[in-house]
């Protein structure tokens, strides 16, 4: 199976979303998408993960949302986990930008990937966003879609309780990236969100233990 530069890309076009790497079928990819930015003004860029084509991508899916990186500098993003067909997408607004994705494919287990991603829709309630089958080593994004910055929190447990929070009243401000990583959830544990704002992406993803 492949490792190492698995995608590079420079886009044609601004604006426009693009396939990175898809992963194939059977196979689960672990990996960073390194971004760097080759003009000489600021550019924003996005990263998703989709579960459907690149024509219906759902705005829930994105990791990285309008993400600012100065003139000559970089971005890299934590460990991404994806598999069996799911779609790397990356977006820029300028096209002078690298997009390359580096990592490795192993074979497919029965709970890895993309586990759940979602969009708030409402505010200041809590929502479970994924009950673990079994025990997962898991990662999960937030990201603000925004104009305005938002206040989210993050629990796990075996219940929707305020103990269980691992995350309180963070700030994420639009642009920024939030990632929790390597964190390990057994079975029946639920992961359970709340934010102040709607229209902010909460991505899980990860691989059986």
């Amino acid at each position: 199976m492949a490792s190492g530069s698995l995608g590079s890309l420079v886009p044609l076009n601004a604006g426009t979303n693009y396939s990175l790497y898809t992963s194939s079928p059977s196979t689960l990819v672990e990996g960073k998408v390194y971004i760097t930015n080759r003009d000489s003004f600021p550019v924003k860029v996005r990263v998703a993960i989709s579960t459907d084509t690149i024509q219906n991508l759902n705005s829930s899916d994105y990791v990285v949302y309008d993400k600012k990186i100065n003139a000559g500098e970089s971005y890299e993003t934590e460990s991404i986990y994806f598999s069996d067909g799911q779609t790397v997408i990356v977006k820029s607004d300028n096209v002078n930008v690298n997009f390359n994705l580096l990592g490795s494919e192993v074979g497919v287990t029965t709970n890895c990937g993309v586990l759940t991603a979602t969009s708030i829709t409402q505010t200041k309630l809590n929502e479970s966003l994924y009950v673990s089958p079994s025990n997962i080593d898991l990662n999960i994004f937030a990201c603000n879609k925004n104009p305005d910055p938002a206040t989210i929190r993050i629990g796990i447990g075996t219940e929707m309780l305020s103990k269980n929070y691992i995350e309180y009243n963070y700030t994420l401000h639009p642009g920024d990236v939030y990632s929790r990583t390597n964190l390990k959830v057994g079975t029946n544990d639920v992961i359970f969100i709340k934010s102040s704002n709607t229209n902010v992406n909460f991505v899980v993803c990860g691989k059986d233990s």
